[in-house]
């Protein structure tokens, strides 16, 4: 199915603060144990996450981790190590190290991390710090996500698979709809985008926002105003914007799936999402 070109007016929005930023480096350093997530942590990140992991409940603190647990876990389900060269793009990528990592175990990817030029120039920074070399089949793209699709960022490439981790949980519902239909321009047919939303979690939401909600004052984000009210309401508006062999389950389930099996607070829906052959 042809995707019409998407105008730079209607281009993706990003609002996450950047204390949100420093305390998710944070918290995935004390279970991530590799060169380059201690890279990404400063003192405050540091001090964000070991506040986070004396207030939240231990099915809080759990589910952050099993965000990047499930979402690996499905991302990697889409690039088998079968000899054929594909592209991984890593959208608003923020102080995450998945993209480094990924590229540093996986040689036949072409890894590709995309986010605000000021993020990006800080990340090469703190890499540059801590004396690491990022492989040759990594790459940075700056873009301004408020006014450039994602077939504009990527120019001629098109990805095999887009994570969009820790983005679409911040909008509203018709921004995600735009975000949406502008990441499927950058995606190969027949490739996958994976993305993490917000269930409608009820009082489960009210324990996650009562820790973090601080750090957001600065940014006009709140996660109430994109949830969705099961995983099925999520799979129909995908498939209603273009997308096939939509898949959208709890993280509970996917968690599940991918052998981790602590206890979670179920407030997320993580989407499996194709762009038609």
């Amino acid at each position: 199915m042809a995707q019409e070109p998407v105008k730079p007016s209607q281009g993706i929005v990003r609002e996450a603060s950047p204390l949100t930023a420093e305390l998710v480096a944070g918290a995935r350093a004390r279970f991530e144990n590799s060169p380059e997530a201690r890279a990404m942590v400063t003192f405050s990140g540091h001090v964000l996450a070991r506040m986070f992991h004396t207030i939240a409940s231990e099915s809080i603190v759990n589910t952050g981790t099993a965000r990047d647990v499930t979402m690996n876990y499905l991302v990697e389900a889409h690039l088998p190590t079968d000899g054929t060269r594909r592209t991984f793009v890593d959208l608003a990528c923020g102080y995450s190290s998945r993209g480094a990592v990924l590229a540093r175990q996986r040689p036949d990817l072409d890894v590709i991390e995309i986010d605000l030029p000021p993020v990006v120039k800080e990340k090469r920074i703190r890499y540059a710090r801590a004396a690491i070399k990022l492989p040759e089949n990594h790459r940075f793209i700056t873009a301004d996500l408020k006014t450039s699709a994602l077939h504009e960022m990527l120019g001629d490439v098109r990805a095999d698979v887009v994570m969009a981790r820790g983005l679409l949980i911040y909008f509203d519902m018709p921004t995600i709809t735009s975000a949406i239909q502008h990441i499927l321009t950058g995606i190969k047919p027949g490739g996958r985008l994976i993305a993490d939303l917000v269930y409608n979690a009820g009082d489960r939401l009210s324990g996650f926002g009562q820790v973090v909600n601080f750090i957001r004052r600065d940014t006009h984000s709140d996660a109430s105003r994109g949830q969705f009210e099961s995983p099925e309401a999520a799979a129909a508006l995908f498939a209603a914007n273009g997308y096939a062999d939509v898949r959208a389950e709890t993280i509970e389930s996917t968690a599940k799936r991918a052998g981790y099996e602590k206890p979670l607070n179920n407030l997320m829906i993580l989407v499996d999402a194709g762009r038609p052959v």
